[in-house]
């Protein structure tokens, strides 16, 4: 698992616009988004940047993101979500978040959006 200090965007600045980092509180657990892509910006409608998951109206493309986040942090490992394309589901989408470490606990998260 990486570092969340090591994580750097950089590298990866040709898929920026699919990507998230979202920082997590403890007690109680709560995700605040720290930065979103432009497409996933562009998918909400709204740039929810500095907002709590909790706080906001679930919308594609972050359904179940609090049930997918608790459930990263449980297993200390990536999890993906794979919303289904069709009429009443929407254009689709998968949702990969991978964990980072960092204060002597995972508090980082660097999500994907496709």
């Amino acid at each position: 698992m990486p570092f969340s200090d090591d994580v750097s965007l950089g590298p990866i600045e040709k898929f920026s616009a699919h990507l998230m980092l979202v920082d997590i509180f403890s007690g109680p657990q709560r995700f605040r988004f720290n930065r979103l892509g432009e497409n996933i910006i562009g998918k909400l409608s709204n740039d929810l940047t500095g907002q709590f998951a909790d706080e906001i109206k679930p919308a594609e493309p972050l359904n179940y993101f609090i049930a997918q986040a608790s459930a990263t942090i449980e297993a200390g490992a990536p999890t993906l979500y794979s919303a289904a394309r069709g009429k009443s589901r929407g254009s689709g989408y998968s949702r990969l978040l991978l964990p980072a470490w960092g204060n002597g606990r995972i508090d980082l998260l660097l999500g994907a959006v496709i």
